[in-house]
């Protein structure tokens, strides 16, 4: 059993995947900052499903913002820390996970909505999304005390963004 040798790709296809991953950070970065701008300047928009797609936004956006940045790094071997190669995986891993939660939440509320609508109504409503964030945990136990940006937040909001998208869009106003 003879093994070819790891070649690494050629620099016109490196470029190609480069280009592309950009492509499609800028137009996912752009439409779903569409999409966000637009529920919060209608009030019309704010209704239960709306949250969940716009949860969906939400994480999309970071996917473009920062997942996608840190894979074309990765596809270059960068960063060479191990601690900085272990915290942009992980993120990247953790930020597509939640879109697919988001997209798994759309998923569920629709096939509720379509299957079972007398009980939907009955249940669902948009204040059962909404909780009061400063009364919430975070992962550490520790309570939010302002806007600080950690990794305990960010998986705080990660949370929120999947199981009460509502919650999300009103501390993102902070």
């Amino acid at each position: 059993m003879d093994l070819a040798p790891h070649r690494s790709p050629t620099p016109e296809l490196h470029a190609t995947y480069t280009s592309l991953e950009i492509l499609v950070a800028v137009v996912a970065i752009i439409g779903n900052s569409m999409v966000i701008h637009v529920f919060r300047r209608d009030r019309r928009l704010k209704r239960k499903t709306n949250y969940y797609i716009v949860s969906l936004a939400i994480a999309d956006l970071l996917v473009g913002l920062l997942g996608i940045p840190f894979a074309i790094l990765a596809s270059v071997g960068l960063p060479r820390n191990l601690y900085a190669c272990l915290f942009t995986t992980s993120l990247l891993v953790m930020l597509c996970t939640i879109s697919i939660f988001c997209l798994v939440a759309v998923s569920v509320d629709r096939y509720w909505a379509i299957l079972h609508p007398m009980c939907y109504s009955r249940n669902v409503r948009t204040q059962t999304a909404i909780l009061n964030l400063p009364h919430q945990r975070t992962s550490s136990g520790s309570k939010y005390e302002g806007p600080h940006f950690t990794l305990d937040r960010l998986y705080s909001l990660a949370i929120l963004t999947t199981v009460h998208p509502a919650q999300a869009m009103k501390s993102n106003k902070r």
